[in-house]
């Protein structure tokens, strides 16, 4: 039997792999699989990719999720001069995270039921009791805070994103829709003000035109909080354990998300397990290039003053093809 620590989406897509041929437990403290994020609304980016994110997530187990097209991305700097990014082809899908019988997470956890996974909720186990490291991390370099909307009235095809350091220091602020569900959240990357986020996402509600006016007459959900970490580990297998995940520092350095990573490393761990190969050669083929990548992004985005936000998203122009905005922006943070 193979024994996993945590029901997040790592140690779920680990255990749906793995129970094709294995027995496996999982372990989750929370009582109730995909709590931690009641109901939210992400979105995996696809442009820049070899493939169709589609297709990844089928290689992974996901499958008979619910997902949006996303084609225009509108970003704003910090006085709201807006350059609106678009494609013929999805930029990014958004999808649910959490409880809600059609996020990520009950996908992956039907898949689970399915192959005769067992699970263990409300109990808290230790790295040393388990064979892949699914809990989290340990330290926090990164937080998420915001809110989901229910009944809002927003155009389904547009991710808007914000630039702000009065309300998001060294990090951004995203609107993502799914229906007329919208979740509205701010990445903040400065620890210092970790304490302030609460603050400062109130008065960026209230402040903001654009956000005030996508979420007047919803209904406010929930709110979520979320403290992760980031880190480009020397090795993700130590002490004949695999760490998959946030376990293992695997969020993109620059955006401050794990969604995409706590799937493949999930996958990528059972395919170590099963297949017996090399967990670190695995990972570090299939991603390890694009955390360098978002790492040296993250140090740039580290010093980015509001006037910095100005003249970046003034050089876009008011509409850009996602081709030229790509080609832009790297030279902008070259």
């Amino acid at each position: 039997m193979i024994r996993i620590g945590g029901a997040g989406v790592a140690g779920l897509a680990c255990a749906a792999n793995l129970s094709k041929s294995e027995d496996v437990t999982v372990y989750e403290k929370a009582h109730k699989v995909g709590s931690r994020y009641r109901q939210s609304v992400l979105a995996f980016r696809n442009y820049g990719m070899t493939r169709d994110y589609v297709e990844e997530l089928r290689q992974v187990g996901v499958t008979g999720l619910k997902i949006r097209k996303i084609t225009r991305i509108r970003k704003y700097s910090p006085s709201l001069k807006c350059a609106e990014v678009h494609s013929d082809n999805p930029l990014f899908y958004s999808v649910f995270r959490g409880a809600n019988s059609h996020s990520i997470d009950s996908s992956l956890h039907q898949t689970c039921i399915k192959n005769g996974v067992k699970f263990v909720t409300g109990s808290e186990v230790s790295e040393s009791d388990v064979d892949v490291v699914a809990i989290g991390g340990r330290e926090t370099n990164v937080l998420g805070y915001g809110t989901t909307y229910e009944n809002a009235c927003v155009e389904q095809d547009t991710i808007h994103l914000f630039y702000d350091n009065r309300y998001a220091p060294k990090g951004y602020i995203y609107a993502v829709p799914f229906n007329s569900v919208l979740t509205v959240g701010l990445v903040c990357f400065d620890k210092d003000q970790f304490l302030n986020v609460p603050r400062m996402f109130d008065n960026l509600m209230e402040n903001n035109p654009v956000l005030s006016g996508m979420v007047e007459g919803a209904d406010r959900a929930h709110y979520f909080q979320n403290f992760a970490h980031y880190e480009i580990p020397k090795t993700a297998y130590r002490n004949g354990k695999h760490y998959v995940g946030e376990a293992a520092g695997f969020l993109e350095p620059s955006k401050g998300f794990g969604l995409r990573y706590a799937l493949l490393s999930g996958h990528l761990a059972a395919k170590s397990i099963l297949e017996k190969k090399d967990y670190d050669l695995l990972w570090k083929a299939a991603f390890g290039s694009e955390l360098e990548e978002g790492m040296r992004m993250r140090r740039r985005f580290q010093m980015m003053t509001n006037d910095d936000y100005e003249h970046l998203i003034d050089s876009f122009g008011n509409a850009i093809e996602i081709g030229e905005y790509v080609k832009r922006k790297d030279n902008a943070f070259r």
